[in-house]
């Protein structure tokens, strides 16, 4: 059982799993990059999920937006279960629920101007008559730091820079008015010293309007700086989820450790034996960190993992961690 955000949460997954079909060498394969996944945000809260690439993250936010179809599991919306929504139902969510992606350039018609991406949206959800147009445009320009909006308006995406194009996919997706968006790693594509600003810029937005955010990413410092909770994901399982603050300065899952150790300027080893991709094969057992962990034990690899919790909002999918827990401190008299 997952720390729950809320009693009544904006989002709520409920066992989400995800299973593809792959064919290779001519023999088809099933995969599941998201295995039984539950978690919840609250209205105004931001969640990071976080893990290295091929952990599942994207998967599980293109799922919530519709992109991506569950195979089994629920997921609610305001209290709605979206998990088979279709059509006009969808478009109607997508008022809504939102997605910056990952890669500005990509997201972005390269034969629309930027008025023409904002303006889309904004018709399309908001229902902005053409006469109120210029000005909303404005308007959301200057949310995300294009100003004077006019030297942008009439721009085309490949006259930005790549923070700049950013800026508006985050524009555009504000065009909906949503409460809920889903960040995909909004900075990884972009200069370390443009990082920063886009990250104020989504922490302002959760701030001042209340829009709750789930923020996908691999590193661990700016979940730190932009959450105010963070999931840890591998292999498609959660690994521990707790409160920025304890998952950074406690962490007790070895991979959250790892992930930890790889930050820029941390100098402590890397907590792992091995490097090997995670067993993503339908019905896997154990831990799926067991083959890279330096503390497994046999059950680790054969039995179902429980989630324990270690302290208060803070909880870890560990046998070592459970072990641990249970040890009577040696200094006792």
């Amino acid at each position: 059982m997952i720390v729950k955000a809320s009693t009544n949460p904006l989002v709520k997954v409920d066992a989400l799993t995800v299973q593809f079909t792959t064919h290779a060498r001519g023999r088809r394969t099933t995969i599941e990059p998201v295995s039984k996944v539950s978690f919840e945000i609250a209205e105004g809260e931001v969640l990071a999920l976080v893990g290295e690439s091929g952990s599942g993250k994207t998967t599980i936010g293109r799922t919530l937006v519709k992109i991506v179809e569950a195979t089994s599991g629920q997921i609610y919306f305001a209290g709605r279960n979206i998990t088979r929504i279709r059509s006009q139902a969808v478009r109607s969510l997508h008022a809504e629920v939102q997605m910056i992606f990952q890669d500005p350039f990509a997201a972005l018609n390269p034969t629309a101007t930027i008025q023409e991406h904002l303006a889309l949206p904004a018709h399309v959800y908001q229902h902005i008559s053409r006469s109120a147009m210029d000005q909303k445009v404005r308007e959301l320009l200057d949310e995300v730091g294009l100003s004077p909006a006019d030297e942008f308006r009439g721009k085309y995406p490949h006259e930005l820079s790549g923070g700049q194009r950013q800026r508006v996919v985050i524009a555009r997706a504000l065009a909906a008015n949503p409460r809920f968006i889903v960040a995909d790693e909004p900075v990884s594509m972009l200069d370390v010293s443009i990082r920063a600003d886009i990250l104020r810029i989504l922490r302002d937005l959760k701030e001042r309007l209340s829009i709750s955010l789930l923020y996908i990413t691999h590193d661990l410092a700016s979940a730190r700086y932009l959450s105010d909770r963070i999931m840890v994901l591998y292999g498609g399982k959660i690994m521990e989820v707790g409160t920025a603050r304890d998952i950074v300065k406690n962490p007790r899952h070895p991979y959250t450790q790892l992930l930890l150790a790889a930050v820029p300027g941390r100098t402590e080893a890397l907590p792992q034996v091995a490097e090997a991709a995670p067993d993503l094969s339908v019905g896997s057992q154990g831990c799926p960190f067991a083959p890279r962990c330096p503390y497994t034990m046999d059950a680790c690899r054969t039995q179902p993992i429980p989630i324990i919790s270690v302290e208060s909002q803070h909880e870890v999918a560990c046998l070592f961690s459970e072990m641990a827990d249970a040890v009577t401190p040696s200094s006792s008299p």
